[in-house]
């Protein structure tokens, strides 16, 4: 199949095929969901509410999802999911679909995305397809029309996120280099201008600051060491760059609302 960007598809007069719409309650509680051996058969597009979840895919990638956060998983996905930490009114709004261009499949990625928009728009809309699906005097227009709105949301804001040339060589060294845990100084050295300039770009292109920026890149590769690997927390504290393991502790219960000896339980 295809695979046409966002960012492409959107500046064309490409097709939505809506298939359903579901709200999935969350609970810490729930056991794992998971479809490895039984590829997805469409696209889904869903909004995390009020929860936090943990996908794995086929290929052992960790990817964290926090409360309003959209995730779209392609067709022929293979992953399983997890609640790891969810209010009482928690859940995922799910719309199942297909995309085409000019009559042919396409899909946005050969692997899951994750959106964090800043946009509350987004979460309105979402909102507005459940109320809508409910009503069995809706329209399937009515619902497709909000899914293209939706989309289009989320183009706008994933294209005023593209790291600015200026910045993009600290960017590509704190992806190479994050376990080290880089200075500021020396990403701002990388790019020609101060710490202070840097920090103001980044915080504007990713709306955390940089420190922020590689703990939770730290903190994501800490999740994956604990679910696939025997290294106890002290020497993934010590890898990743922590002052001491109880440093690295309390930094990953306020990421994943779990501590690490837990995770790796619900990973085992």
């Amino acid at each position: 199949m295809k695979i046409k960007p966002l960012s492409e598809l959107c500046k064309e007069d490409y097709d939505l095929k809506f298939l359903s719409f579901i709200e999935m309650p969350q609970a810490e509680e729930n056991a794992p969901f998971s479809c490895i051996s039984q590829p997805k058969k469409q696209d889904l597009l869903l909004y995390v509410n009020d929860c936090f979840t943990q996908y794995v895919t086929k290929d052992k990638k960790t990817l964290a999802t926090h409360p309003g956060d959209v995730v779209y998983i392609p067709t022929g996905s293979e992953y399983t999911v997890s609640c790891l930490c969810a209010e009482e009114s928690a859940s995922t709004y799910q719309i199942n679909l297909h995309l085409s261009d000019c009559g042919e499949p396409v899909k946005l990625s050969d692997g899951i995305m994750i959106f964090s928009p800043k946009n509350e728009k987004i979460r309105r809309q979402f909102e507005r397809l459940l109320a809508l699906s409910a009503d069995p005097s809706t329209f399937p227009t009515e619902l497709k029309a909000l899914t293209y709105e939706i989309l289009a949301l989320l183009e706008k804001e994933f294209t005023t996120r593209k790291v600015p040339p200026i910045i993009r060589a600290a960017v590509d060294h704190i992806h190479l280099h994050f376990k080290e845990k880089p200075q500021i100084s020396t990403l701002a050295q990388l790019c020609y201008i101060s710490p202070e300039y840097f920090r103001k770009i980044f915080q504007a292109t990713f709306g955390i600051s940089p420190a922020a920026y590689i703990n939770r890149l730290r903190l994501q590769k800490a999740a994956e060491y604990l679910a696939y690997s025997d290294l106890p927390v002290a020497r993934i504290a010590e890898e990743l760059s922590y002052a001491t393991p109880a440093h690295f502790i309390s930094q990953f219960k306020d990421q994943f609302h779990l501590t690490p000896l837990a995770y790796r339980k619900l990973n085992a």
